[in-house]
Parts: structure tokens; sequence; C-alpha cells
């Protein structure tokens, strides 16, 4: 027995050799603000499959998320559309601002482009801001699922298109888009390139859409 139990010892373990290292946790830091207002929004709940966090009065939460691979961060507020933040973590800690919209600032904008929201779909911001998150102006933005006409958010009122522009906000949002896999395809400013922020793919990004949820898709366009 003995004899045995040496040369099963001395045997390699080429399984454990060639298997991959677990990922690890990276840090994630979350602010969160009024998509109207603008205001900081504390006691906002975030979660990933990894952590629960709530935001303080700076609108701030640090949540642990997975390393290099695209992930979800859950935000719920009362008297908010339910959103996911949709990032591509690194191999570093990171940080992320994002607007919330309440359900009645939804349902303004809704009814000032004459959309009726439907609550079996779901709705698609794609965030482009340069690292300094300013608006990347010049981006643009497209899905290859069905959704009402894509629209941006300038200094005066919502209008339709798709591409980010001087006074706007710096993201295309995609109203009543159907549920399920959607690829996002982004166009660059001639200046510049976008990427899942903050480690993720050249100018494109897989998300699954829920019902009933908004989606905001960061991305970082440098130069």
């Amino acid at each position: 027995m003995i004899f045995i139990l040496t040369l099963l010892g001395c045997t390699p373990d080429k399984s454990a050799d060639s298997a991959e290292p677990p990922s690890k946790p990276v840090l994630a830091e979350i602010r969160l603000l009024d998509a109207i207002q603008g205001d900081t929004m504390g006691n906002v709940t975030l979660t990933s499959i990894l952590d629960t966090q709530t935001t303080n009065e700076q609108g701030v939460a640090t949540i642990l998320v997975d390393e290099e691979e695209s992930i979800t961060i859950e935000a719920s507020a009362p008297g908010y559309v339910p959103h996911h933040l949709e990032l591509y973590s690194g191999r570093v800690n990171y940080s992320a601002v994002s607007l919330m919209a309440s359900q009645s600032a939804a349902e303004q904008i809704f009814g000032f482009l004459s959309l009726t929201p439907d609550t079996t779909k779901g709705i698609i911001i794609v965030a482009l801001d340069n690292p300094d998150l300013t608006p990347a102006v010049g981006a643009q933005a497209s899905i290859d699922v069905d959704s009402d006409n894509s629209f941006i958010l300038t200094s005066i009122a919502p209008e339709f298109g798709n591409e980010v522009k001087p006074n706007a906000g710096g993201f295309v949002a995609f109203p009543n888009v159907t549920a399920g896999t959607v690829n996002i395809q982004v166009t660059s400013p001639s200046d510049s390139t976008c990427i899942q922020h903050p480690a993720g793919a050249t100018e494109s990004a897989t998300i699954e859409v829920l019902s009933g949820i908004v989606h905001v898709v960061f991305f970082t366009c440098s130069p």
C-alpha cells in the first residue's frame, strides 16, 4: 500500500498545471447622479454577483466585481427605474459615473418624443465619454435588434438621433429594445477610439436586455 501511495504521490498532476487560475475580484467605485437634476444619489442599492453596497451621501459606493470579464451592477432606488450598469473589468480597480432616471423623468422624455413605454422591453443607454467624462462628440451607436428610434438629450430637449452632438449629453438612448442578447456597435470620433469601459472590446459590446430595465453600457473614447 505504501508503495502504491508513493507512486501516486510521484505522478505529476497535469490537470492542476493546465487549469486556469481563478479570477480575482477588483473594486469598482460607482458614483450615481440624478439624470435630470444632476444631484448626487445616496441610499441607492448596488448589487454585483460578488457584493452588495449602498451609496453614501456623495452618491458613491465601492463594490467587488470579477476581473477581466463583462460585469453587471444592478442599481435600485425607490421612485427610479431599475438600472443595470454594464462594464468590462480589467485587472485593476476602476471607477464609473452613471446617471439614473426616475420613473417620472422617463415618462416625461417618452411623452416628449411621443413614445409609448413597453414594459415587455428594455432600454439601452450607450454612454460615450472622453476620459475626463466630457461627452465624446461625434461618437455614434447602433444595436442589432428592434427598438424604437434612438435619441439623444440636448441642452434644450431630447431629439431623435444616434450621434453625440455639441451641447448634448454623452449618450445615445435606445427605447423599447426587444429583450434578449443585444450587440452594440460604436463608431468612434475621428480623433479617438472608444472601448467598453474600462477594459473591454474596441467599439463593441454584448449584453442581455431584460424587460423593464435601463441598461447603461459604458464606453470611454480616448485619443
